[in-house]
C-alpha cells in the first residue's frame, strides 16, 4: 500500500483538478456535486473545473473519526518520523478492513445530515456527482447515497474519490486516482 503526501495546497489543488479532469473527460456532466463533509467538500471546493455547479455538503462519518480526534491522537502521530506514522497508518487501514471482512462486509449505520445546501432548490436533477477525498470501507457513501437516491430515485448517481484504501468497497467509485493507497491531505489527523 502506497502512501502519498498531498498536505501541500498545490498538491492538493493538483489533485482535485486531475479528478475532475477524469469526470469531465468520461463525458458525465453532474447537475449537482455533493461533497462529504469534510474532506469531500474540501475536494469539491478544489475541483474548479466543475465550477459554477451548485453544490451541496453532507456529513456522514464513522465513529473511529471520532474517536481520533478525542483522543488527540494527531499530536501524538506527529510526533514519530513519517516512515513510523505510515507504518502506524497502514495497519490501521489493514486491521479495519479485516475486521470489516469479519463482519460480513455490512455498512456501518450512519446518519447523513446536509451542512450546506439544499436539494430542493434542484429538483430536476438527473445526474449527481458524490466526491470524497478516500473511500475506505464505502459505508459512508452508501450512507450518503442513499439520502441522495431519496431526493433523487432516478437520477445518474456517480462518485468520485482520491483514493480508496480497501481492496474491495462495498459501493463503487467511478472515478479515482489511486487505488489501495492513503493520501496525507492537508487536514489529516497526523499531518
Amino acid at each position: 500500500m502506497k502512501v502519498l503526501d498531498a498536505r501541500s495546497v498545490s498538491k492538493f489543488d493538483e489533485l482535485c483538478a486531475c479528478l475532475a479532469e477524469q469526470v469531465i473527460s468520461s463525458g458525465f456532466k453532474p447537475d449537482i456535486v455533493v461533497g462529504i463533509a469534510r474532506g469531500g467538500s474540501y475536494v469539491v471546493t478544489s475541483m474548479t473545473l466543475l465550477g459554477g455547479l451548485p453544490q451541496v455538503h453532507v456529513k456522514a462519518q464513522r465513529a473511529g473519526t471520532k474517536v481520533k480526534t478525542k483522543l488527540k491522537l494527531e499530536k501524538i502521530v506527529s510526533l514519530f518520523p513519517s516512515w513510523f506514522a505510515n507504518t502506524v497508518r497502514i495497519l490501521e487501514v489493514y486491521y479495519r478492513e479485516f475486521s470489516f471482512l469479519l463482519k460480513g462486509r455490512s455498512a456501518e449505520q450512519r446518519e447523513a445530515i446536509i451542512v450546506d445546501g439544499h436539494f430542493e432548490f434542484n429538483d430536476s436533477a438527473n445526474s449527481i456527482l458524490i466526491v470524497d477525498d478516500a473511500v475506505d470501507s464505502g459505508s459512508t457513501m452508501v450512507t450518503v447515497e442513499s439520502l441522495v437516491r431519496e431526493v433523487f430515485p432516478q437520477a445518474d448517481i456517480k462518485v468520485a474519490a482520491i483514493c480508496t484504501t480497501f481492496r474491495n468497497p462495498i459501493c463503487q467509485v467511478d472515478y479515482v486516482l489511486y487505488k489501495r493507497a492513503i493520501v496525507k491531505f492537508p487536514w489529516s489527523l497526523d499531518s
